[in-house]
C-alpha cells in the first residue's frame, strides 16, 4: 500500500466532518449567483426562491463592471423581475466578503424605494449567516438607515436623484429606476436626469480609470434615458423583454454561455405567465406595456394612437366600402364599418380654445362624442382660428346642431373661462377642465382607447375632416414645440370624461342600525351585488367591495352609471321587501332613493355648471 492509498481513510474522514455550512458559504463566497439564492430566505422568508437565467446573466455583466472591463452599464427589463434585489442589494453584499474596501453609491428616485434597499441591505449585513461566515464587521456608529461602512473603510451609501452628494463618492454608482414614469412625460425632467447621470455622477466616482457606473431601469413612454446613452459608444445597454418579439440569442460576457428564446417566449414564466402578463397589458394599455415589460418606445408599436385599431361607423340603412387601413408589418387590413348606434348613454362636446383668432394662431378645435357602453364614436368637428366671439359662436352654432350633446367640456385655459364669464347661460353646460398632467401624459391616457379599437370615426366619405384628424394623432409628438395638436387635446378631454370612474363606493344604512348595504361592482361589468341578509339589514363586507371598485376602475365606469345601478339595486331590493310584507324596510330603502336622487340632482348640476 503506497503512501496516498493509506491516507485516503483519513482524508475520507476530514471531509465526513467538514460543516455543510461553510461549505455552502464558500460557494456562496465565490458565486453571486449562489449567494443571491442564500441570502433569499432572509428577505423573502415566506416565499420560496424561483431561479431564472436572466438573474445569472445580470450579475456577469455587474461582474463585468466590477472588474472594469465594462464602466457604464444600462440593464432593462420589465417591473418585479428582480433588478433592484440583484443590483442594488445582494450584488454589493456580495462584493464586500471579497472587496470589504469597496464604496458604492446607491441612488433612485424614490426615498421610499431608497429606504426599502437600504433596509434590505442591512438585513443582509446584520444577520448572524452574514456575520459569522464572512467576517465583515458593520461599524455600529456609521450603521445609518442610508449609510453602512464597515471596518475595511468600504461604505454604502444610499441617496435620491439630485440630492446633494458633495464630499461623498464610490468606487461604483448604481443607479435604480432614476425617474417617476409619470415624470417622464415632462421633457425638462427628463433632461434633468440625463445632466445628472452623464455629468454629476460620473465625477462622483473615487476613481475615474476604473470605477463604474450602473442604470437598473426599465424603458419609459414616450422617450427615455436609455434611448440617449444607447447611441453613446462608452455605454452598454442590455435590454430582456418580457415577451420575445424574435428569436434571439443572449451571449454571457464572462462564461461565454449561451441562452436562445424564440419568438413568443416569456422571460420568467414561473412568475408571470402568458396570462398574467395580458392582464398587464389590458391595465396598462400597449403603448406602457411594450416600454416597461418589452422595452420598446411608442415609436416602435405605432405611436400613441395606432391608426390601424381606429374604427369607423356609417349611417343606420345604408352600406358604404371598408375602408384600407395599413397595418404595423405594412400589409393592408380592410376595416368595415359598423352602423352608428340609434341612441347613446352620453352625448357631450369637447373644446380646445386658442387664445386669439388670427391667421398665425392655433386653431380652435370642438368635436362632437357619443358614448353607447364602452365604444366612442366622434360625430362632428368644427376647427378654425377664432377669437372669442366667433368662439361663443361656433359653440352656439354646434349646439344648435346636436342638442342631444348638453355637456360641453372646454379647457380652463386660453378663452376657456372667458367663454363660460361672457356666455351668462345662453349656452350652458359648459363645464371647465383643469389639465393635470402633460400632453404626452394625458395621451398615454388615451391611448388604450385607440388600442382596444374601441374609438369610432365617420366613414371618410361621410366628413372631410376624418383623414386630417387620423394624420394629426398619428404624428402627435409631446415633444415637439409648435406641432398641431388641438385635435389631440380634445379628444384626450372627451376621453377622460368618459373613463371617468366612482372615486368611493355608495354605502346605504340608516344611521340607526349596526347594518349597512355597500353596493359595489362585480369585476367583469357595472352590476349590483346580492344582498344578503345580515341584522335586519344587509351587507357585503368592504373588502369584497373595495376589490370591485379597482375592477371597476379598470373598466373606466363612470359614477354616473354607478349611481344609477346602485339606485336600481335598492328599488329591486325595495319590491322585494313589499312582497315578503316588510314594510319597515321597503320604507327606509325609499328613503334610500331620495338620497341617491339627490347626490345624481348634485352630479347634473356639476355638468350644466
Amino acid at each position: 500500500m503506497n503512501t496516498a492509498e493509506a491516507n485516503l481513510p483519513s482524508l475520507a474522514n476530514q471531509i465526513s466532518t467538514i460543516d455543510p455550512s461553510l461549505v455552502q458559504a464558500e460557494l456562496a463566497r465565490r458565486d453571486p449567483v449562489e449567494f443571491h439564492r442564500q441570502a433569499w430566505s432572509l428577505l423573502e422568508p415566506a416565499t420560496p426562491y424561483i431561479h431564472n437565467w436572466h438573474i445569472e446573466f445580470a450579475y456577469e455583466y455587474l461582474q463585468e463592471v466590477l472588474a472594469g472591463r465594462i464602466r457604464r452599464l444600462v440593464l432593462n427589463w420589465c417591473p418585479r423581475a428582480s433588478k433592484s434585489t440583484c443590483a442594488e442589494v445582494m450584488f454589493p453584499c456580495w462584493v464586500w466578503i471579497n472587496r470589504p474596501e469597496m464604496r458604492f453609491v446607491f441612488t433612485t428616485c424614490e426615498e421610499t424605494l431608497a429606504r426599502q434597499h437600504a433596509v434590505n441591505r442591512r438585513i443582509i449585513l446584520q444577520s448572524e449567516w452574514y456575520k459569522r461566515h464572512f467576517g465583515i464587521e458593520i461599524v455600529e456608529d456609521q450603521n445609518l438607515i442610508f449609510e453602512h461602512s464597515n471596518m475595511m473603510r468600504g461604505s454604502m451609501l444610499q441617496t435620491t436623484v439630485g440630492a446633494n452628494v458633495v464630499g461623498k463618492g464610490g468606487h461604483m454608482i448604481i443607479v435604480g429606476d432614476p425617474i417617476n414614469p409619470d415624470d417622464n412625460w415632462y421633457k425638462p425632467k427628463r433632461l434633468n436626469i440625463l445632466r445628472y447621470v452623464t455629468q454629476t455622477l460620473p465625477s462622483r466616482l473615487n476613481d475615474k480609470r476604473t470605477g463604474g457606473i450602473v442604470i437598473i431601469t426599465h424603458r419609459l413612454p414616450p422617450d427615455d434615458l436609455t434611448a440617449v446613452l444607447e447611441k453613446m459608444p462608452h455605454w452598454t445597454v442590455v435590454s430582456i423583454p418580457a415577451e420575445e418579439t424574435e428569436s434571439r440569442v443572449y451571449t454571457f460576457p464572462r462564461s461565454r454561455r449561451t441562452v436562445v428564446r424564440e419568438q413568443g417566449d416569456i422571460l420568467w414564466p414561473e412568475r408571470e405567465d402568458r396570462s398574467e402578463l395580458e392582464l398587464i397589458r389590458a391595465d396598462l394599455g400597449d403603448l406602457a406595456y411594450e416600454a416597461q415589460y418589452n422595452q420598446r418606445l411608442a415609436s416602435a408599436v405605432g405611436g400613441f394612437f395606432p391608426q390601424h385599431c381606429i374604427r369607423f361607423w356609417h349611417h343606420p340603412g345604408s352600406s358604404l366600402t371598408a375602408v384600407p387601413v395599413r397595418m404595423p408589418d405594412g400589409s393592408i387590413f380592410e376595416c368595415a364599418c359598423e352602423p352608428l348606434p340609434r341612441s347613446f348613454d352620453e352625448v357631450i362636446q369637447s373644446w380646445d380654445l386658442s387664445g386669439k383668432g388670427g391667421t398665425k394662431n392655433d386653431f380652435a378645435v370642438g368635436g362632437v362624442w357619443a358614448r353607447k357602453g364602452v365604444k366612442k364614436y366622434r360625430l362632428d368637428e368644427v376647427r378654425r382660428r377664432m377669437g372669442l366671439i366667433q368662439t361663443i359662436e361656433a359653440i352656439k352654432a354646434l349646439s344648435l346642431r346636436w342638442p342631444e350633446a348638453h355637456t360641453k367640456l372646454i379647457e380652463d385655459r386660453a378663452n376657456g373661462p372667458s367663454v363660460q364669464a361672457l356666455d351668462q347661460g345662453n349656452i350652458g353646460g359648459i363645464v371647465l377642465i383643469d389639465p393635470t398632467h402633460s400632453k404626452g401624459h394625458r395621451a398615454a391616457a388615451t391611448s388604450p382607447n385607440f388600442e382596444k379599437g374601441e374609438v369610432y370615426l365617420p366613414h371618410p366619405s361621410l366628413a372631410s375632416w376624418v383623414k386630417d384628424y387620423i394624420n394629426e394623432l398619428a404624428n402627435f409628438n409631446p415633444d415637439v414645440r409648435g406641432q398641431a395638436n388641438d385635435r389631440v387635446d380634445e379628444t384626450c378631454q372627451a376621453m377622460q370624461h368618459f373613463n371617468r370612474v366612482p372615486t368611493r363606493i355608495w354605502t346605504l344604512g340608516d344611521g340607526q342600525r349596526k347594518g349597512k348595504y355597500i353596493v359595489g361592482l362585480d369585476g367583469r361589468r357595472l352590476a349590483r351585488t346580492r344582498l344578503a341578509a345580515v341584522g335586519g339589514l344587509s351587507v357585503t363586507p368592504s373588502q369584497s367591495a373595495i376589490a370591485a371598485l379597482e375592477a371597476g376602475r379598470r373598466l373606466r365606469v363612470s359614477w354616473e352609471d354607478y349611481l344609477r345601478e346602485v339606485r336600481d339595486a335598492v328599488k329591486e331590493w325595495i319590491i322585494e321587501q313589499e312582497a315578503k310584507g316588510m314594510k319597515e324596510r321597503a320604507e327606509w330603502g325609499s328613503v334610500e332613493i331620495k338620497r341617491l336622487d339627490a347626490e345624481m340632482g348634485k352630479y347634473d348640476e356639476a355638468a350644466v355648471g
